[in-house]
């Protein structure tokens, strides 16, 4: 079932094995509250009287800007292909848990289909990585000073940036 994700405060999440959130939303930019959702769907879910199992998707915000295990998700997916990357010269993603009977189940899966990085797109992506730091407050910074500029452009009809005061997650964020 989809649910848009400012919708996910009030759902109900006691019918799911597995609730999946993208947060930030793309292209939307709605934030949800991961803590809060994690909570409701572990206690409420029906996976094995353990509740749902959590992921979510951080690929817009990686680890620096949301460290969604944290707050209470059980498993993280994300595309490295973009921000981690930063060249966009090597397709990859990564499952990250801190459940190790989870992730055998994942390394399993993986082999089987095998969805396993070559060296090179490792080696790319490490590279990445090594500057993730000074790109992703660059992007923040840009992306904060672009919104601010467009919010009071006559041109502009709406600005949908969850970092600005009057965006509808902004108590979230």
């Amino acid at each position: 079932d989809f649910v848009p994700t400012p919708g996910l405060a009030d759902a109900d999440l006691s019918a799911y094995d597995l609730v999946f959130v993208e947060t930030p939303s793309n292209p939307g930019l709605r934030v949800a509250d991961l803590a809060d959702v994690a909570a409701r769907a572990h206690a409420n879910g029906r996976r094995d009287g353990k509740g749902a199992l959590v992921v979510v998707d951080n690929t817009s915000l990686t680890p620096l800007g949301q460290r969604p295990l944290d707050l209470g998700a059980d498993v993280v997916v994300a595309s490295d292909t973009k921000a981690l990357n930063g060249h966009t010269d090597a397709l990859g993603g990564h499952v990250a848990s801190r459940d190790p009977q989870l992730m055998a189940r994942v390394r399993g899966w993986r082999t089987l289909a095998g969805g396993i990085l070559g060296t090179h797109e490792a080696w790319l992506i490490h590279r990445g990585l090594e500057t993730l730091e000074v790109r992703f407050a660059r992007m923040c910074a840009s992306a904060l000073a672009v919104a601010e500029l467009a919010t009071g452009h006559p041109a502009v009809r709406a600005v949908a940036y969850p970092g600005l005061p009057d965006h509808p997650d902004a108590e979230i964020v």
